[in-house]
């Protein structure tokens, strides 16, 4: 490989195969399995605006498990952390893997922050007076990756296969959050369920061309650790907030400090690995389990 080669990307294919490859776009991949590249894809405002909308969902989530530990509230509270999880992750993937500066990801990223908030607004309340708008804005979600991944079949040739299975599996959990609309109690439940667990597998059929679609190594882990990062902000928050509550004695605030404690131990023990190698190993052997395990892993 010629020193300006070297300077590109990195390629793990020979010099010989190199040469008669088309050139690629950044995160497309087309034929060109395992390649990198070192242009840069930073975090933009509206990633980081939609980070800040997902984590202030998640903390009326976490408010509500808060009202009641009952065994129904808790079912209803895992289906609602799963979806919550599931619509910043389809949004996080679709940026690493086709970028974030382009119409497609920003206007479909505005009508994604709508949904959301709808979301936000169901999140402590009954679901069997409010479960049909939770599951109108949730299907809407859906529709519009859906949207999103079509316009970039059409835009993006060497990605239209990935696109359209990721497309097919978003449109059939779209449907049935639809379904659940008008249904009783449980079965709305039962369909919330079929329908993230549609979400979650939609991955394994789409493996096989994940190589036309390779999220960028960069990218991907820098989206989550921010997110880690705002998250573990909202946690001491509350610990403050808590904190406040209690005593000004040393006996009284032990738990805050304690609470201190293990958030800042969180961070180190997150953020002094190499958060980076499991995306670029899965990239570099075209292995899209590896990169959903991985992405996966940080849903609890």
């Amino acid at each position: 490989m010629t020193q300006q080669g070297i300077q590109e990307g990195v390629d793990i294919r020979d010099n010989a195969q190199e040469e008669n490859q088309p050139e690629v776009s950044l995160n497309t991949g087309s034929e060109n399995q395992g390649q990198l590249t070192e242009e840069d894809q930073k975090v933009s405002w509206l990633e980081l605006f939609f980070d800040l909308i997902f984590v202030t969902s998640f903390d009326q989530l976490a408010k509500r498990l808060g009202d009641s530990f009952a065994p129904e509230n808790i079912i209803v509270f895992l289906l609602m952390f799963v979806a919550l999880w599931s619509v910043w992750s389809g949004n996080t993937q679709f940026a690493a893997r086709f970028g974030n500066d382009s119409k497609i990801y920003r206007w479909g990223t505005l009508l994604e922050l709508l949904t959301l908030g709808v979301l936000s607004l169901t999140l402590r309340s009954d679901v069997e007076h409010t479960g049909w708008l939770f599951a109108a804005a949730y299907a809407f979600n859906r529709f519009t990756l859906v949207g999103m991944y079509l316009l970039l079949a059409h835009k993006e040739p060497g990605a239209r296969q990935y696109a359209r299975v990721t497309a097919a599996g978003l449109a059939l959990s779209g449907v049935l959050w639809l379904l659940s609309m008008p249904t009783s109690h449980t079965l709305t439940l039962v369909l919330w369920g079929l329908a993230l667990l549609v979400t979650v597998l939609t991955p394994v059929p789409a493996q096989r061309y994940h190589h036309h679609a390779l999220p960028h190594h960069e990218h991907l882990p820098e989206r989550v650790g921010l997110l880690q990062i705002i998250a573990l902000g909202g946690i001491v928050t509350e610990v403050v907030v808590g904190g406040r509550q209690q005593e000004m004695t040393l006996l009284g605030q032990l738990p805050t400090f304690l609470a201190l404690v293990t958030c800042i131990a969180m961070f180190r023990l997150y953020f002094d690995q190499s958060r980076a190698l499991p995306v670029l190993v899965a990239n570099l052997q075209s292995r899209g389990g590896t990169l959903m395990s991985w992405l996966y892993a940080h849903l609890p």
